[in-house]
This record gives C-alpha cells, sequence and structure tokens, in this order.
C-alpha cells in the first residue's frame, strides 16, 4: 500500500517542489497551505495519513501544534517539521519526538526523501 502523506507549508514554491518530488517517488501527497486546511484534510481522511510533514510555523498555525492534534487522533502517524530556523525536538513528547524528524531549510531532494522513508518505516527504535 501507498503511504499517503500529507503537507504544510505556506511558501507555495516549496509545497510545489516537495510535492511533485514526492509522487515522483511513489507516495500519495495531499498538499496545503495552512494548517485550517492541513487540520480539514487530516480529519476527512479518517487517520489515513502516514506522515505530516509541516513547516514550523504556518500563518494561521505552528506545524508543532498540529502534530500534536494528530497524534491524540492518529498515534500511528509520524512527522517531518522543516524550518528555516533551528528547532529543538527535544521540546516535544517523548512519545511524540521518537516519530518526528527535523529539515533544516532549504534542504536538498535527497535529503527529503531519506528523511521521508526513514519515517514511513516507523518508529526509531531506541537501544
Amino acid at each position: 500500500m501507498t503511504p499517503r502523506i500529507l503537507i504544510a507549508d505556506d511558501e507555495p514554491a516549496l509545497l510545489k517542489v516537495m510535492t511533485q518530488y514526492l509522487l515522483r517517488l511513489d507516495y500519495s501527497v495531499d498538499a496545503c497551505s495552512t494548517g485550517v486546511e492541513a487540520w480539514q484534510r487530516f480529519e476527512a481522511a479518517s487517520g489515513g495519513y502516514a506522515l505530516f510533514v509541516a513547516d514550523a510555523t504556518l500563518q494561521d498555525s505552528t506545524g508543532v501544534a498540529l502534530l500534536e492534534r494528530m497524534f491524540a487522533v492518529n498515534p500511528a502517524i509520524s512527522f517531518l517539521i522543516c524550518s528555516g530556523y533551528p528547532y529543538d525536538l527535544e521540546v516535544l513528547p517523548p512519545v511524540i519526538r521518537e516519530r518526528t524528524r527535523f529539515l533544516q531549510k532549504p534542504f536538498t531532494p535527497t535529503m527529503l526523501a531519506e528523511t521521508v522513508s526513514e519515517l514511513v518505516a516507523g518508529p526509531r527504535q531506541n537501544p
């Protein structure tokens, strides 16, 4: 089954590039530019997303606030936070942190592909 990915980013060019690239890698991708739209799509999908890729700061929300809401509904979902600014995953609750990665913008398509592949494969195991 093809993993479904939801992307939320308010930079139209980046949203388009990420969507096109992940579609080429045979993922099923839904893209949106606001937190409200991301939440609506998430609810409509009945928890069917394997991964939520979000800009850390959207115009109407934060990616982190959304991921916490999404995790409460679907604890099997993984997260990728992207930002042009540093982000410390340690601020997240441990149960969410183990399912989350961070990519500093700008990132390469290869970095995106590797991180997405890791996340849709499942959470990392602690030794």
